[in-house]
C-alpha cells in the first residue's frame, strides 16, 4: 500500500517536470523567435538612418552618426574582444570622453559599458548559431573575463543559458 502511494507521487511528479521543461522549452523557442525579429527590425532601422541621412546635420543626427561610428569601430577587427579603453575609444571616435557617454546613454540608454557587453552579447549569439566552438571560447572570445560574467550576462539579456539558446537554434 504504502509502495503503492510512493509510485503514484513519484508518477506525478515526474509529469509535473516533464511539463515544466516544455513550457520552459516553448518560452525559449519564443524569445529566440522574439530576438530574430529584433534582428530584423535593428538592420531595418540601421539601413533607415542611413538612407535619410539629410545635407543639414542636426544635433541628433550627429549623435546618431556617432553611435554608427562607434559600433562600426567596435565591430572592425573583433576590436570589441579586447580590453576597451574610454580615452583610446573616444580619441579614435574623435570625441570628447564625456560626449562618448552622454551619447551613448542618450540614444540607447545604456552605459557605454553596457552597450559594448550589449554588442558582445550579440555576437555571441551569432558565434552560437554558426559555430561548433565550446561556450567557453565563444566567451573569451567576445571579450569576457570571465565564463562566469559570460553565462550571467547572456542569462540576464536573453532568459536562457547559452547552452539552452543554442539547443533551441540548433533544433530549429
Amino acid at each position: 500500500m504504502i509502495a503503492a502511494a510512493f509510485v503514484v507521487v513519484v508518477v506525478i511528479l515526474l509529469l509535473f517536470i516533464i511539463h515544466y521543461n516544455r513550457r520552459i522549452a516553448k518560452k525559449n523557442r519564443n524569445l529566440v523567435a522574439r530576438l530574430k525579429e529584433q534582428d530584423k527590425l535593428t538592420e531595418m532601422n540601421m539601413q533607415a538612418d542611413t538612407d535619410s541621412a539629410s545635407t543639414e546635420q542636426t544635433d541628433e543626427s550627429n549623435a546618431r552618426q556617432l553611435l554608427r561610428n562607434l559600433h562600426a569601430w567596435l565591430l572592425q577587427d573583433a576590436r570589441y574582444a579586447g580590453k576597451i579603453d574610454a580615452n583610446t575609444l573616444a580619441a579614435a571616435l574623435t570625441v570628447s570622453r564625456t560626449r562618448l557617454f552622454e551619447t551613448v546613454k542618450a540614444l540607447t540608454g545604456k552605459t557605454l559599458q553596457d552597450y559594448i557587453n550589449a554588442l558582445r552579447l550579440d555576437q555571441a549569439r551569432q558565434m552560437l548559431e554558426t559555430t561548433t566552438a565550446t561556450v567557453e571560447t565563444i566567451a573569451t572570445d567576445c571579450g569576457f573575463s570571465t565564463v562566469r560574467t559570460f553565462y550571467r550576462l547572456f542569462r540576464e539579456s536573453y532568459g536562457m543559458t547559452p547552452a539552452q539558446y543554442r539547443k533551441i537554434v540548433m533544433k530549429s
